[in-house]
This record gives structure tokens, sequence and C-alpha cells, in this order.
């Protein structure tokens, strides 16, 4: 299997030669049997910045996938007529002008027809080096798309660490004297702990939630009102396995459970909480549509 190493992506080329030296000669590469030939069974590899890789595996049937970020990414290629290879990223294919570099064995040029965008990649039999791979939002054949990962980012299943902070402000209305005067501000940290399943498409994931309060309202059991905060509320969580399918459906299931982590009584129930939780979604193009059911058991506490 030939390899193919992505080295830089430019939209304009300012080259100074010294005097005496030539610049390179690029010769363009034509024959949908040639341009098959270059890219098929080739694993393309590229540096995206921050020490992270992506590589890239095309097959000879117009299949492929792209691995980066933890995470893999389908690909489909095709030749169009005589002088282009197209790859399909984000629903639409985009399309390369390959030229060959005369002066330099196994260097290659790709022009993207949409932009005029380079990217200078070498051909290999053996061993891989990695370059700067292309950096637009609308990706590569060795890079996602931005709309890739915002897709990718808005599954509950993928396997990416995300931390949450969620800032609330919150009125009251009731029957009780004032009610309608009292307010308060809560805040609420969520972070996420993916494990991708070797064996599996599936992950394992265990998500914490820690509430805070400020000036939270609490009766007082005389008609009025007492302000509690800065408290901590109590620890929510859950442990769960979620995985998405080929086609887009989501399900998943796992433990959901509430710790009595309260600073003040009146903010918490003083009891430990278990019990299952079960989800069930699509994902696609137009969005995402996610159902998830759960229930709690007291089982220990004094509450």
């Amino acid at each position: 299997m030939r390899k193919i190493t992505l080295l830089v992506l430019i939209k304009i080329i300012l080259l100074v030669f010294p005097l005496g030296v030539q610049a390179e000669t690029w010769e363009p590469v034509t024959g949908a049997d040639k341009l098959a030939a270059l890219f098929s069974d080739t694993v393309q590899t590229a540096e995206l910045g921050g020490g992270s890789k992506a590589v890239a595996n095309y097959n000879a049937d117009g299949t492929g996938e792209l691995k980066a970020w933890n995470d893999t990414f389908e690909r489909e290629w095709k030749v169009d007529g005589d002088e282009l290879i197209c790859i399909k990223i984000d629903r639409r294919f985009q399309c390369w002008r390959i030229e060959k570099n005369t002066d330099k064995d196994n260097e290659y040029r790709g022009t993207k027809i949409e932009t005029g965008e380079t990217v200078i990649f070498v051909v290999t039999d053996q061993g891989t080096e990695l370059g700067v791979g292309p950096g637009t939002d609308a990706g590569g054949s060795a890079q996602p798309s931005a709309e890739e990962m915002a897709q990718k980012m808005a599954n509950p299943t993928n396997p990416i660490m995300t931390i949450g902070n969620n800032f609330d402000f919150v009125t009251f209305q009731g029957d009780l004297p004032d009610a309608e005067e009292e307010s308060s501000f809560r805040y609420l940290f969520q972070t996420v702990f993916p494990w991708k399943l070797a064996d599996s498409k599936g992950t394992v994931f265990f998500r914490p939630a820690i509430p805070v309060f400020f000036n939270e309202p609490v009766p007082d059991g005389q008609g009025s009102f007492d302000s509690k905060g800065v408290d901590i509320g109590d620890i929510g969580f859950d442990f769960s396995y979620g995985q998405t399918t080929r086609t887009g459906w989501i399900y998943g299931g796992g433990m959901i459970g509430t710790l009595p982590t309260a600073t003040d009584d009146a903010l918490g129930k003083d009891k430990w909480a278990l019990g299952p939780e079960a989800m069930f979604g699509k994902i696609g193009q137009w969005g995402v549509v996610l159902g998830l059911v759960t229930h709690q058991w007291d089982v220990a506490g004094s509450g």
C-alpha cells in the first residue's frame, strides 16, 4: 500500500529564488486510469496542529475513512473525467486537479477547483512523513471539515471530552407573600469523560454535574424566605454506554445517580439515589433528535 503525505496548503504562493535557481516545473496528471492508480489503496497523513495527526485510508472501490481527534469520518472518492480527483466531504464532492513535479520524484500538487488552494503531497512506497495538512473549514482528504466536527460534537455518543458551564437566573411565583419578588442565580458545572471501546464503535461515558447556588430563596416555615448561598447542591452523575449506527440511529443506556453533597440541608435531599437511564435518537445533516428516560430510587440516607 502506497502512502501519501500532505505537506502544506497555501492560498497564495510567493517564491523568491536566488539567482541561477530555476522554478520547479509541474506537469498535469491526466487520464482516468492514472488518477485512479494514484489514489487507490493509499494512506494519507497530515498534522492538524497541537500535536494531533490525521490518517486517511482510501480504497480502490471508492470508499475511505479518515481518523482524526479520536474519531472516524466517512469518505468517498471518484475520478471525474480525465483531469479531476473528487472527494466527498460533508455531503458534497470537492475536486482537485493534480500535477506532478518533474524535478522531484514522487512529489505532486493538488489544486482545489473551487478555491484555487493548493496542497503538496509526496507518494512513497514505505514509511510515513508527517507535514502540515489543509487548514480550511471546508476540510480535505486528510482533515475533517468544520461542519463535520460540529456534527460530531452534537452527537452525545461521540468520544470527545467536553466541559459545560451553565448559568441560570431564576424568578419565582407563588401564593407566599412576596414570592414574586424572589430570584436566584445558579451555576452548573458539567463535564464528560469518554472512553472509546477498542473492539466496538461504542463509547462509555462518566458525566458528573455539580450545582452551585447563589442567594437561593428557601421557605422559612413562617411565610417568608431565607436566602441560602453560596452553597453546593447534591451532585448528580451518570455512567452509561452509547453508540451511533452508520445510518445515524443513536442508542444507549446506563446508570444515573445523586450524591447527598449539599453543603446546606435546605438545598439537598440528604439521600443517595440510583436508577437506570436509556436514550434513543437520530442524527442527520438536519440536526439531532434525542430522547432520554431516567428514574431514580432512594437507596440510603436520612432525608
